[in-house]
């Protein structure tokens, strides 16, 4: 099966020094409303312990950039069988804490063009290009709290965010690890240090598709998960992408788009960038809004709580039907009764009230 992703024509590679995150880091960043995000200081010690803004060194994963490579065995364990070896590491990656694991052949349209380095580029120097001639790319996906979630935009999604981030992190510096353990190399890339577009290589690994609020739509867990990526030569074997209606469903629903209070989401149809037909999200005026009111959030998941495919984790979301049931959801019919139900079940514009230790979303 072919990735639901409408590729149009060549697939630039993504340059790094045009993300809002580095420029707005640099100082390079102009708009007032996203540097307040950057430059004002977090009130709450869960985001600033699990972020590292503004002191990185209170951060795990800020710790964990000088572990996404290392040295490689030079006792290299024979491969007899690639399926096998496929299982193995799916199964350690999970135990060393991945709730899902894909496989694909990493393609090179989804690896960074030039390398960002927040300093080099404040002094106006050239960045390095990004060389990276890794075969395959290991997935990882890990699922957020749905209650907390629930709570965006507050510091309670934001805590369980930034904690995720860390979980994902520390999974792939260790699966990259035991690779280099087995004699070949491996690179992890996390969210304080990639080299890779993570998204659209979960997609190709078969976690999911790219829905209209520029996420994974996982089929358990909606886009109410945090990823990481190992790339490695470790030769292994692909996994399919999946078909799970979001396509169908994300081009009729416009709840992300219509809760989200930034309006960063678009309400209108695709657009072609780097060769890719997708929805294009406006990072300034999403990151612009977390830095609105710091006494009460410093991020925000309002439209991963909204969307239809964010499901609790019961056994009736788990049930076997569920393959026949997402098959359904490509025809514009039962995607409309989808998402009837869920204006039914939850309301076009949900607000819940949560308590968490001693926070609260209202």
């Amino acid at each position: 099966m072919k990735i639901t992703t409408e590729i149009v024509g060549e697939q630039t590679r993504f340059d790094q020094r045009d993300s809002i995150f580095p420029r707005t880091a640099a100082g390079l960043e102009k708009d007032r409303r996203v540097r307040r995000w950057y430059d004002v200081p977090t009130p709450d010690p869960i985001y600033g312990a699990l972020m590292g803004i503004p002191r990185s060194e209170n951060c795990l994963t800020y710790h964990l950039v000088s572990a996404v490579d290392g040295p490689t065995n030079e006792k290299k364990t024979p491969v007899d069988d690639p399926a096998r070896l496929t299982w193995k590491i799916k199964e350690v990656a999970r135990f060393f804490g991945a709730d899902r694991v894909g496989v694909c052949e990493l393609n090179q349209a989804y690896i960074a063009s030039h390398r960002w380095d927040e300093y080099l580029a404040g002094r106006g120097k050239p960045a390095k290009p990004i060389r990276l001639r890794q075969r395959y790319a290991v997935s990882l996906v890990f699922r957020r709290d749905f209650d907390l979630v629930k709570a965006g935009h507050s510091y309670i999604d934001g805590a369980d965010g930034t904690l995720q981030y860390n979980r994902a992190a520390v999974t792939a510096c260790q699966l990259a690890a035991y690779i280099r353990e087995l004699g070949f190399p491996a690179r992890a890339h996390h969210e304080r240090e990639e080299q890779v577009l993570q998204v659209p290589i979960a997609v190709q690994a078969g976690m999911g598709e790219l829905g209209r609020l520029g996420m994974l739509i996982t089929p358990e867990w909606g886009p109410r998960v945090r990823i990481s990526t190992v790339t490695t030569d470790l030769p292994l074997l692909p996994d399919e992408p999946i078909d799970i209606g979001v396509q169908t469903v994300c081009d009729l629903c416009r709840k992300c788009a219509e809760n989200c209070p930034s309006g960063a989401i678009p309400r209108g149809d695709k657009i072609v960038v780097r060769g890719a037909r997708k929805w294009a999200i406006n990072q300034k005026k999403c990151l612009g809004f977390w830095g609105t009111n710091k006494e009460k959030w410093d991020d925000c998941s309002m439209c991963i709580a909204v969307c239809p495919y964010n499901r609790p984790d019961s056994w009736f979301n788990r049930a076997h039907h569920r393959p026949f049931f997402f098959r359904a959801l490509r025809r514009p019919f039962f995607a409309r009764l989808l998402l009837a139900f869920d204006d039914l079940a939850r309301g076009k514009r949900p607000r819940w009230q949560v308590c968490w230790l001693d926070y609260r979303n209202t």
